[in-house]
C-alpha cells in the first residue's frame, strides 16, 4: 500500500476579466474633434483639434479607431487612412494608409462603416497593426484591406508608420465589417466578411499577420454590405449586420435576407458556424419587390453590440435608426427572434465601453451632437436604462462612428509545483493541473501531457492554456524504500519484520491502550493488526490480520498434582504470594505487552518495585511451558 502526500504551491497571474483589456480604450478619439474620456470612471467628453477630412460630408466619419498604452495613456487615433498622434498632429508617415488607386478619392475609408482597427503587436508593446477597409462606395477599388505597421519608438516617442510595411494589400471584396477578438492559442483574429458573405479571419501573432485567411462559408446574404459585425466579451458568439442590399436577393425571411443574425465562434480555429437569424429582412414591412435598391423601412441594420454578461443583444435599423434588444438567455433560435423589444432611437453606431455601459452615436440636431447610453446593458427591456441624450460633445464636434475594439494579446503566467511523497517503488504517473492546454513539453523532451516516473527527482512541465497563459507545473518527488508491515510471531510475542518510527497494536479491530512498542506480548486470542509509521517520509501503513489462538483460556491442573495454581493478594502492593509453591519462571509484563520482570519463584514474588497499575502474570515450568496466566492490580 502507498501514500501519497500532495501540497501545491501557486503564483499564478492572470487576468480573467474579459474587459482586462480596458486601458487600451480609457480615451475615444472619433469624428470631427469629438472624445470621450473614461479614465475618470466614467465618460467625460472633451475635444480634440482632429478634423478628418469627409468628401463633403456634414454627417460625420464613420471609421474610428484610437488606442491608449498599458497605462491607459493616449497614444493616437486613425481614421483609417491618416494617423494622428497624441499631440493631434498627423503621425510622421502617417499619411496616406491605402495605396495610390485611391489618389482621386481623398478619404476612401472615412464612410466605411468599420473601417480602422487597431491591434496592438503581440510580443511588442511599442508596435501596432493598422487595418484599413475602403467603403463600398470607391468603385473599382471598393472593400480592400490594407495593413500597416505604427512604431511608437519614432519620432522621439510621437510614433510614425514604418515606410517598408505601410498600406499592405491583404484582400479585396469585402463588405465594411471589421473587428478583433482575442484568440484561444496566443493569438488574435481579425474578422472581415467578404461580399460573398463568407467570414474570413485573419490570423496575428508574434511571428506578424498570416496573409491566409480562415474562410467560413455561412453569412446572410450576398450584399454591398456596410454595418456592424460584433463579438460577444465571451468569445463565443459573432452577430453581424446586413446593410444595403443587393436588388437580385429574392425576398422572404430566408436567412440571407436576415438584417441581424447570430453565429457560433470558434476562438481556436477562427471557424464562423451555425448561422441564426434574428431580425428576418421584411419583418416589421412586405418584402420589397425584385430590382428595388433598398429594402423595406426596417430591414435593414447597421449597428450591433452584446451586452457585458454576452446575453443580450442591442440591434439598430439602417434607414430609421430605430434600437431593438434580443435575449439569447435561452440559446433556442426561435425564441431568440420573439425576444425582440423596441427601445428607442434614433441611433446609429453601438459601442461597448470600458465601463461596460454600450454607447451610442445620435444624428445631429441643430448644432448639438450628442452620444447616447445604456446604463445597464444586461438588464431587459426598459431596465437596461436607455438615454438618448447621455453626454452633449462639446461645440464643434461631431462624430457618427465610434471608435473600434481594441483587442490584446494579454500573457499571463502560472507557476505551481506538487511535494510528491510515493512511499512504494512503483511508478508515479505525473499529470498536468490543466488538461486543456496544448504545446506540453517536459523535462525529459517529451510531448505527452502525461509523464511517468519511478525515480526521486524534480520534473517539470511546460504548456500554453487559452487565450495565453503559460504554465510551469514543476513536480518535486521523493519515493520512499516503504514497505507494507508483516507481523511475525515467537511464542506470544508479536512483532514485524521491519523497523519502523511508530506503532500501534490492535486487536479485532480495537486500539490497545499503550500498545506502541515493535514487540507485543498478547493476553488473549483474537485477530490482531499493527499501524505502523515514518517520520521523515511520512509514510504510513497497516498490516494484515494475525489470527492468534494459542493464549490458554485457563490451567485447571499443573502436572501430577492436579491442583489449581492461585495468585493473592490481588490487589497486591509489596508481595504477590502463589500457591502451590513451585519452583518456576514467572514472567510479568504491562498490559501494553511490555515485559517488565522475568525470574525464578517458589511461592512468592517481590513487586514493590512496578509502579501501580494493572499486570499480566505467566507462569513457565522448567521445559518453557506455559503453566497459567494471571491478571493481578498493583497498588501503592
Amino acid at each position: 500500500m502507498k501514500l501519497k502526500l500532495l501540497l501545491v504551491f501557486t503564483f499564478l497571474w492572470i487576468c480573467c476579466n474579459k474587459f482586462s483589456y480596458a486601458q487600451y480604450e480609457n480615451v475615444w478619439v472619433f469624428g470631427t474633434g469629438a472624445g470621450l474620456d473614461f479614465r475618470s470612471g466614467s465618460a467625460v467628453p472633451f475635444t480634440t483639434s482632429i478634423i478628418p477630412y469627409q468628401n463633403g460630408s456634414t454627417t460625420g466619419i464613420e471609421s474610428n479607431a484610437s488606442v491608449c498604452d498599458a497605462d491607459g495613456r493616449f497614444l493616437f487615433y486613425t481614421d483609417g487612412n491618416t494617423v494622428w498622434n497624441r499631440n493631434y498632429d498627423t503621425m510622421y508617415n502617417g499619411y496616406p494608409l491605402v495605396d495610390s488607386l485611391y489618389k482621386k478619392y481623398s478619404n476612401p475609408t472615412y464612410s466605411t462603416t468599420q473601417g480602422a482597427l487597431i491591434v496592438p503587436m503581440p510580443g511588442n508593446p511599442d508596435k501596432y497593426f493598422i487595418f484599413s477597409i475602403s467603403d463600398f462606395s470607391v468603385l473599382q477599388v471598393a472593400g480592400r484591406l490594407y495593413y500597416s505597421v505604427v512604431d511608437m519608438r519614432l519620432n522621439n516617442g510621437l510614433g510614425g508608420v514604418e515606410t517598408n510595411r505601410k498600406n499592405i494589400l491583404l484582400d479585396s471584396n469585402l463588405q465594411e465589417k471589421m473587428i478583433s477578438v482575442a484568440g484561444d492559442r496566443c493569438n488574435i483574429w481579425v474578422l472581415t466578411c467578404g461580399r460573398n458573405s463568407h467570414f474570413r479571419a485573419y490570423e496575428i501573432n508574434s511571428s506578424g499577420v498570416n496573409i491566409q485567411p480562415v474562410i467560413s462559408s455561412v453569412g446572410i446574404g450576398t450584399y454591398l454590405g456596410n454595418g456592424m459585425i460584433t463579438v460577444s466579451p465571451n468569445r463565443k458568439k459573432i452577430a453581424s449586420v446586413r446593410g444595403l442590399y443587393d436588388p437580385d436577393q429574392q425576398r422572404g425571411d430566408r436567412l440571407d435576407s436576415a438584417a441581424v443574425a447570430l453565429f457560433d465562434f470558434d476562438a481556436i480555429s477562427g471557424v464562423v458556424s451555425n448561422p441564426v437569424p434574428l431580425f428576418p429582412y421584411g419583418a416589421l414591412r412586405p418584402a420589397p419587390t425584385k430590382g428595388q435598391f433598398y429594402g423595406p423601412l426596417d430591414s435593414t441594420g447597421y449597428g450591433v453590440c452584446f451586452s457585458p454578461d454576452s446575453k443580450k443583444l442591442y440591434f439598430n435599423t439602417f434607414r430609421t435608426n430605430k434600437l431593438y434588444q434580443f435575449d439569447l438567455s435561452s440559446e433556442d433560435s426561435a425564441t431568440m427572434a420573439k425576444s425582440c423589444i423596441y427601445l428607442g432611437g434614433p441611433v446609429t453606431y453601438l459601442r461597448l465601453g470600458p465601463d461596460e455601459k454600450i454607447y451610442f452615436t445620435m444624428p445631429v440636431t441643430g448644432n448639438n451632437s450628442y452620444i447616447g447610453r445604456i446604463g445597464a446593458p444586461n438588464l431587459t427591456g426598459i431596465a437596461c436604462q436607455y438615454l438618448d441624450t447621455a453626454y452633449l460633445l462639446n461645440p464643434g464636434a461631431t462624430g457618427r462612428g465610434l471608435p473600434n475594439v481594441i483587442s490584446v494579446l494579454k500573457k499571463d503566467t502560472s507557476y505551481i509545483t506538487y511535494d510528491i511523497s510515493e512511499c512504494s517503488q512503483n511508478t508515479i504517473k505525473l499529470s498536468p493541473s490543466n488538461t486543456s492546454g496544448w504545446g506540453y513539453r517536459w523535462d525529459d523532451g517529451s510531448y505527452a501531457a502525461d509523464n511517468s516516473v519511478n525515480t526521486s527527482g524534480a520534473y517539470w512541465l511546460q504548456y500554453h492554456t487559452a487565450p495565453c497563459v503559460f504554465h510551469v507545473d514543476t513536480f518535486d518527488v521523493n519515493i520512499w524504500n516503504f514497505r507494507a508491515p508483516v507481523i511475525t510471531v515467537h511464542g506470544l510475542d508479536l512483532s514485524t519484520t521491519e523497523i519502523y518510527d511508530t506503532y500501534q497494536w490492535y486487536i479485532n479491530g480495537i486500539l490497545i491502550k499503550g500498545a506502541t512498542s515493535r514487540i507485543y506480548t498478547v493476553v488473549e486470542n483474537g485477530l490482531y493488526t499493527v499501524a505502523v509509521s515514518n517520520n521523515e517520509s511520512g509514510c504510513s501503513d497497516t498490516s494484515a490480520i494475525y489470527k492468534v489462538t494459542n493464549v490458554p483460556v485457563n490451567i485447571p491442573n499443573i502436572n501430577s498434582t492436579q491442583q489449581e495454581i492461585k495468585t493473592y493478594p490481588n490487589p497486591a502492593s509489596d508481595m504477590l504470594y502463589i500457591t502451590p509453591p513451585l519452583s518456576a519462571v514467572a514472567a510479568i509484563s504491562g498490559i501494553d505487552g511490555r515485559l517488565m520482570t522475568a525470574r525464578v519463584y517458589k511461592g512468592m514474588i517481590n513487586i514493590s518495585s512496578l509502579s501501580a497499575g494493572i499486570y499480566i502474570l505467566r507462569a513457565y515450568n522448567g521445559d518453557g511451558v506455559l503453566l497459567t496466566t494471571k491478571k493481578f492490580i498493583k497498588v501503592k
